[in-house]
């Protein structure tokens, strides 16, 4: 787009272009603070189709804050790359973001066939949800490993949880070119 059009939400003008990923890392947060609202409203309600619009969104942003990064920060691949080999989560985060895009996925990071369920919780209190939302899957990089499960919220923290840290080791989060956010 020429210049003289005017700024894009995309690449607003005045950025750099190593500093594009904090864009993504934003956005990554307001979804992640979607879930946890989702979270509080399930502790006396269940989850609705549009409450998994949500909480799929945000495991898509999520998990595309790691292109963001690269193509922001292109020598950071190889510490991504390592983190991503590394981190069940992020893995998972990577198979849920690609299995609710795409009606089959066909290169799963873990499991192409993971599995987001509903678990009846018998201890819940009277003025409590009985219902808890579980995801498993296997991971087909360690055949003999049993399958692994998580509680949905958890493994949303889990995922925003370990990009923060990632960007406070890589000193990122030094530099905040849209300000305080």
């Amino acid at each position: 787009m020429p210049k003289w059009i005017g700024e894009s939400l995309h690449k607003p003008y005045g950025i750099k272009q190593k500093d594009l990923w904090w864009m993504q890392w934003i956005c990554v947060k307001r979804w992640y603070k979607r879930v946890q609202e989702i979270q509080e409203r399930h502790i006396k309600t269940d989850i609705g189709l549009a409450d998994f619009d949500f909480i799929y969104a945000f495991f898509q942003n999520c998990y595309h804050l790691k292109d963001w990064l690269i193509a922001s920060r292109p020598k950071l691949r190889k510490s991504i790359e390592d983190l991503f080999s590394t981190n069940d989560e992020l893995q998972l985060c990577q198979d849920i973001c690609n299995g609710t895009k795409h009606c089959e996925l066909s290169r799963p990071r873990r499991d192409a066939n993971f599995n987001i369920y509903r678990e009846y919780d018998h201890f819940a209190l009277p003025n409590e949800s009985s219902d808890r939302y579980r995801i498993a899957s296997d991971n087909k990089n360690k055949p003999t490993e049993s399958v692994k499960t998580y509680d949905l919220f958890d493994l949303a923290h889990k995922c925003i949880e370990t990009w923060k840290v990632f960007i406070i080791n890589k000193k990122l989060d030094k530099q905040k070119p849209f300000g305080k956010k």
